[in-house]
């Protein structure tokens, strides 16, 4: 096409007609452009649902076996994601859509879709440790008690479901857990830790594991020093060994849910496998976690003539060698 100009005739090379097309295609290019990166790398700027005050952010649970269709509506629902469709469509372009790690997701603030999708395609749950110690001589319920009141997403009862029969191997321990950590990891973490603290503890030995940690919770509860639990570990074994009745407070506590200090008269009479009054021997199981002092004065004895002791409302331990001086003991340091 040739047209004139004041500078005389000009041959147009490209139609105006197709500049039109090519500039309406430029254009559409750049708003697909836009909208994808939008989506891509900014997303919403408010979460639809609360926010966890505690966390400081929406925590959002990726079930085990949850597709990428499933989640990406999850997190659009959540105001984490601007968009599903996308969120599906970069999961299937990364061959992500079958390995979501299961878990809870912690996101302070709306993200890309990119972001989101890489940090649960591999597992980067985004939360915070919680740091939690557990004293020598916790039950298993007071650590499931603990636990509870430090992790968001714990659940008790799941917890005693598994742990329950493990009374005296859940090592006491300072462990790190992850808010989102389930109950059977935790559970098998502390196990972990007891394995790991009690490997080759026990081969020298002529009592078995289960008896040493039977004998080493007792010891836990009874005296406070290692010295004294050696002390009185001699005492115990020497009394079974000759028939008579460990005559241990801390047993028949464990099975009443009382201290020491509440038990009665009444409780002292009333047979059962946890009185250790009215039953020789080792109690049925072991009655709180014990600690590697504990375990190590079961495993090594302090040879003495004693055969009796009573601690007093300060810890300091009283010994005797007879029941006559045990009683005399009695009258000067519990009264």
């Amino acid at each position: 096409m040739i047209y004139e100009s004041e500078e005389g005739l000009i041959k147009e090379t490209v139609p105006r007609k197709a500049k039109y097309f090519l500039a309406a295609v430029a254009l559409v290019f750049l708003g697909i452009v836009s909208f994808f990166a939008y989506h891509l790398f900014v997303g919403p700027f408010q979460f639809k649902i609360s926010v966890d005050t505690k966390l400081g952010g929406v925590v959002i649970e990726v079930e085990p076996g949850l597709g990428a269709s499933a989640l990406g509506g999850s997190l659009k629902d959540a105001g984490v994601v601007s968009s599903r469709q996308i969120f599906n469509l970069v999961a299937a372009l990364k061959g992500d859509t079958k390995r979501m790690v299961a878990g809870h997701y912690l996101f302070k603030s709306p993200a890309g879709i990119l972001e989101v999708e890489g940090r649960i395609a591999k597992g980067d749950f985004g939360l915070p440790l919680e740091k939690l110690t557990f004293p020598e001589g916790f039950t298993v319920r007071q650590v499931a008690e603990r636990l509870e009141a430090n992790l968001s997403f714990f659940n008790k009862v799941k917890f005693l479901a598994v742990a329950s029969t493990s009374e005296g191997y859940l090592f006491p321990d300072t462990y790190f857990f992850l808010p989102n950590d389930d109950e059977a990891a935790i559970y098998k973490k502390m196990r972990d830790v007891y394995a790991e603290k009690a490997a080759g503890l026990f081969g020298s030995s002529t009592q078995s594991e289960s008896d040493i940690i039977k004998m080493a919770s007792v010891l836990e509860k009874e005296v406070r020093s290692p010295e004294d639990m050696k002390m009185v570990s001699g005492i115990f074994w020497r009394r079974m060994k000759a028939g008579i009745a460990l005559q241990a407070d801390a047993t028949l506590a464990y099975e009443r849910g009382k201290t020491s200090a509440e038990l009665t008269a009444e409780d002292l009479k009333k047979d059962s496998p946890y009185n250790s009054y009215t039953r020789r021997g080792l109690p049925p199981t072991p009655i709180c976690n014990p600690g590697l002092n504990a375990i190590n004065a079961a495993l090594l004895p302090e040879d003495s003539p004693y055969l009796y002791f009573l601690t007093d409302k300060d810890g300091k331990v009283y010994y005797a060698k007879t029941f006559e001086e045990h009683k005399k003991n009695k009258t000067r340091y519990l009264k």
